[in-house]
């Protein structure tokens, strides 16, 4: 698969402005599966209702023309809005275009923007972790020195736990990708 030249916001925007011009781009697209990841991961964090509308249409029209797709980020997918219309995990179900990802939920107001970060973090605290054979408290520990001049180590393990099934996906060389700090 190739990289796309797109954003999710301009790859979503396709989709808004005419229905043909969608299906003949999403019909050949191709994204590679760290771009489809990436754009899971913006769902899953509720920051992108552009990056949902991209990942439906890109498997609608992959599946349409019985084109191959990543099975593993449609099945999480589905898992995560399936969750949140059962309300697993939430306050209350939520409606099928906020589990989604499609419209943000009452309360759910765009945030500064620490998704980069916060998978840098627990990719670098898996490595340590998976790899480097750090303990726990050590991983957290050395992760929170490099992202924070001080503290951090709730910020940490608060990225772990939101992100710990997403990097477990990601072979060592995909990590390395996700998080610099990792590169040599």
């Amino acid at each position: 698969m190739t990289d796309l030249p797109f954003t999710p916001e301009e790859l979503a925007a396709r989709f808004v402005n005419s229905e043909e011009e969608a299906e003949e781009f999403v019909a050949n697209a191709t994204l590679s599966a760290s771009d489809l990841r990436r754009y899971l991961a913006d769902v899953i964090v509720g920051k992108n209702p552009a990056a949902a509308r991209a990942l439906i249409g890109y498997f609608y029209w992959r599946i349409e023309n019985y084109e191959d797709y990543d099975r593993d980020v449609l099945h999480e997918y589905l898992r995560h809005a399936f969750g949140r219309i059962l309300g697993k995990g939430e306050s209350k179900p939520k409606s099928a275009d906020v589990a989604f990802g499609l419209k943000r939920g009452r309360g759910e107001y765009p945030r500064p923007d620490h998704l980069a970060r916060d998978v840098a973090m627990a990719a670098h605290v898996h490595v340590l972790q998976t790899y480097k054979n750090f303990t726990w408290l050590d991983a957290v520990t050395e992760t929170a020195g490099l992202f924070f001049d001080e503290g951090g180590e709730k910020a940490v393990e608060a990225a772990c736990r939101d992100f710990k099934d997403f990097v477990g996906h990601f072979t060592y060389e995909d990590l390395k990708d996700l998080a610099p700090t990792l590169r040599p």
